[in-house]
């Protein structure tokens, strides 16, 4: 038995494919205690009193129970976990489990194989790459992320509402950018993304001192620092200046290498360049912001004329309207892409960019090939769009 065969045997918690997070959460904490060098075997009482309040931070139930992990581990990985004593609890009426009552008063406690113990016994970096993947494994980026953050603070009870105040340390920036990383990662796949869930994991965690405005603020300084290295960042944190230092600095830029976060689409009056920016755009599951686009787009010098500068971001956001639709006729796109099979349309624009028209998406539409023939040099240009 490993600690592999234990994350892989993890069974379901009732009538779901996956198993309930609080198992994977359970792992964890076992694991934070072996890496802070506790000793093998915890009783129900600790575990409700320490493991509790964190699982009822990171778990997505609305009243977490530690008792259903600790009990129920048991036969998910062979003898891997076992509660002691094994029989003679009164269980809970109807159901599989004993009560907490008779838990505590027959002293229950968890223990580890002794081997599976000794395999991460003082070892912080083994320990905490088993969580990892544990983490990887059975919870969601966010979750998990909100995890390892505490995983890698103090173990000490949530701290309350009010926070501390002043200047951010180094050791608080790593549990805030990986949970700002995992939910960029998310939102990036078009996964519905937990903000506030995802706060009160790094305030039951290593941000049990900071208070949940201050969190939301720090996200926002990471996103300036994403921002303006031409970074995409998450929308729902918008740029917040003044970020702390540039250590804080470094170590998003340096997770952001790490996590391989793609650049933010820039305006440009390459039409190649555009095309790229704007295939990539779509290529990410999430849905696009609506960008402000440009009132007075700018020119430049090209090779033998003068070109206009584009945004990406606002032909991306129309195709994306559009869903395929011409946006005048209402038919069907006629074919589909051969690089990547989207369905072919083009951005025109109402009043055209050479004439001083706007580079938005309020004077953008998605059109099909014959449309957009039709509505520079047909009897119908001036047709309305559909609704």
């Amino acid at each position: 038995m490993t600690w592999d065969n234990l994350i892989e045997g993890l069974a379901p918690g009732g009538p779901r494919e996956r198993p309930h997070p609080h198992k994977a959460l359970l792992l964890i904490y076992l694991l934070k205690r072996a890496a802070d060098g506790e000793s093998n075997g915890v009783p129900f009482e600790v575990v409700e009193r320490d493991f509790g309040p964190w699982l009822a931070a990171l778990a997505d139930s609305e009243a977490p129970d530690a008792r259903l992990p600790f009990w129920h581990l048991q036969g998910d990985g062979g003898d891997a976990w076992r509660v002691e004593p094994p029989v003679g609890y009164e269980l809970q009426k109807g159901k599989d489990r004993p009560t907490k009552e008779s838990l505590r008063q027959l002293g229950a406690r968890g223990v580890v194989a002794g081997r599976l113990w000794e395999a991460v016994a003082g070892d912080r970096k083994a320990a905490r790459a088993t969580a990892v993947r544990v983490g990887q494994r059975w919870l969601k980026a966010s979750q998990a992320a909100a995890a390892l953050g505490w995983f890698d603070g103090g173990g000490e009870a949530p701290a309350g509402k009010g926070g501390a105040s002043g200047p951010w340390v180094e050791d608080e920036y790593v549990p805030l950018v990986a949970a700002y990383m995992a939910m960029l990662e998310d939102e990036l796949a078009g996964r519905k993304i937990n903000k506030a869930e995802v706060r009160r994991g790094l305030m039951a965690g290593a941000l049990g001192s900071r208070s949940n405005g201050s969190i939301e603020m720090k996200m926002q300084n990471v996103s300036a620092v994403l921002h303006g290295a031409g970074l995409v960042w998450i929308q729902g944190y918008k740029p917040l200046g003044n970020a702390q230092g540039g250590l804080f600095r470094e170590a998003v830029l340096r997770s952001a290498q790490e996590n391989r976060i793609p650049r933010a689409a820039e305006p440009t009056a390459d039409r190649d360049e555009l095309d790229q920016s704007v295939r990539a755009l779509l290529s990410l599951a999430a849905l696009i912001e609506r960008p402000p686009g440009n009132p007075v787009p700018p020119r430049v010098l090209g090779a033998a004329r003068e070109e206009i500068v584009r945004d990406p971001n606002v032909t991306a956001y129309v195709l994306q309207r559009a869903q395929g639709t011409c946006e005048r006729c209402s038919c069907p796109a006629p074919f589909h892409r051969k690089s990547d099979g989207t369905p072919y349309l083009e951005v025109h624009h109402l009043e055209p960019l050479a004439d001083g028209g706007a580079d938005t998406v309020e004077n953008a539409c998605a059109v099909c090939p014959n449309c957009h023939r039709e509505m520079h040099f047909g009897e119908g240009s001036s047709f309305p769009l559909r609704p």
